[in-house]
């Protein structure tokens, strides 16, 4: 009797380290947005944390980021999927990723994916953005401007990028959006970028290449 009373207890306190680690690693924040932005990037579990760096259209992170290695690349780099552009024998006019390749929702679940351009927009628009640190880490904080939720924010912290030189983190971010730029710019697609003086965003026929490692933060309905 006293051995299966140990085994429930051992198991109930599995259960809830488990949901506790769940709750921190996919918490939220409601700016007055149409969505709400997750505290953390995907591959950490604090706000200040880096993560994992994705190419776009992946839903792992590796240990180079080039053209040989990008999985929606052929033999000869042309593109296989999300072009939009004639020039490309397989152009599938897609230009939002698909479920299955939004490392979001591949690596998240339960109703988390990458933010759309549109959402990055309104991001950027609705918040006061100040370049600062947390922990010893530096980012970008945005602090909602939206009447009712003026004590929420966020923050992005400066991780950097991955190309096939290396990861250089500390001084720009650059956040991944589930967009794709389209036509003739189709291997590039819409980000979000900083750096200490200046914060933009990377899309409408101007995107980054979708073979660099970027970071991704993800969004909730």
């Amino acid at each position: 009797m006293r051995k299966s009373v140990l085994l429930v207890l051992a198991v109930t306190a599995l259960l809830l380290c488990g949901c506790q680690k769940t709750e921190i690693e996919y918490q939220w924040v409601d700016l007055g947005l149409s969505v709400k932005w997750a505290k953390v990037n995907v591959g950490s579990t604090t706000i200040s944390g880096y993560g994992d760096y994705f190419a776009w259209g992946e839903v792992s992170a590796k240990e180079k980021y080039s053209a040989e290695n990008y999985k929606w690349y052929d033999i000869d780099q042309q593109l296989t999927k999300y072009c939009s552009s004639h020039a490309y024998p397989d152009a599938d006019s897609l230009t939002q990723l698909l479920p299955e390749d939004d490392a979001a929702a591949v690596n998240w679940g339960n109703g988390w994916r990458m933010p759309t351009y549109p959402e990055l927009m309104e991001l950027i628009k609705n918040c006061q953005w100040t370049f600062s640190s947390i922990d010893g880490v530096k980012g970008y904080m945005g602090r909602s401007k939206i009447q009712g939720y003026e004590d929420a924010w966020i923050f992005f912290p400066a991780a950097g990028f991955c190309n096939q030189d290396g990861s250089y983190p500390g001084y720009e971010g650059y956040y991944w959006t589930s967009t794709n730029c389209g036509g003739s710019n189709s291997i590039q697609s819409d980000a979000f970028a900083f750096n200490p003086s200046m914060i933009t965003t990377i899309g409408f026929g101007d995107g980054m290449a979708r073979i660099v490692g970027a970071s991704i933060r993800p969004v909730h309905e």
